[in-house]
């Protein structure tokens, strides 16, 4: 298939470890074709430098650690690709992508990836409820990560409290007016 031989090599400089540029960038979020390819592949690139997990990638012949820059530019990527790619895309990986990104605001490396991740994380609530939606529809991750958060903050002397509290905030800064 084209879109996975095209993908490979647009893919191939990012994989290596080296930062993304934006002809790359470019490149992945130039078509909704490539979101099934690449969610994937940007999990395993955020996941393999989080403190509480190390995943293996299946791309590289080693354990991949990314630099917080590198981790703060694939979920720059991501951001950026997200909307292209689709709600029903985005809705599809929900839960993935989720529990990616409360890792990194839960568990920073540093505050600047942290506020990425938020970052993140409202282009993935805005694009799942990209069209409208009424309040019967309102359902599936923005509920249960609001409901997550809510319950965390029923003891709010946690450490986890802060995070959940800007998990909320950026949740409620995608709202429409």
């Amino acid at each position: 298939m084209i879109s996975r031989a095209l993908f490979g090599k647009i893919w191939y400089p990012m994989r290596l470890g080296g930062v993304v540029n934006h002809l790359p960038r470019s490149c992945l979020s130039a078509s909704p074709l490539f979101g099934n390819l690449i969610i994937p592949l940007f999990l395993d690139k955020v996941n393999a430098g989080s403190p509480a997990t190390k995943v293996q990638s299946h791309f590289s012949a080693c354990d991949t650690w990314l630099t917080d820059k590198q981790k703060r530019d694939t979920l720059q990527t991501l951001a950026l690709c997200l909307p292209v790619y689709g709600s029903t895309i985005a809705a599809n990986s929900a839960r993935k992508l989720w529990s990616s990104l409360k890792l990194e605001i839960f568990q920073p490396t540093d505050p600047e990836t942290e506020g990425e991740a938020l970052k993140t994380t409202q282009v993935v609530i805005k694009t799942i409820y990209a069209e409208d939606v009424t309040d019967a529809d309102l359902g599936g991750l923005a509920k249960d990560a609001c409901a997550e958060c809510i319950q965390i903050l029923k003891e709010p002397e946690k450490s986890q409290a802060k995070p959940a509290i800007k998990v909320l905030c950026a949740f409620m800064s995608t709202t429409r007016q």
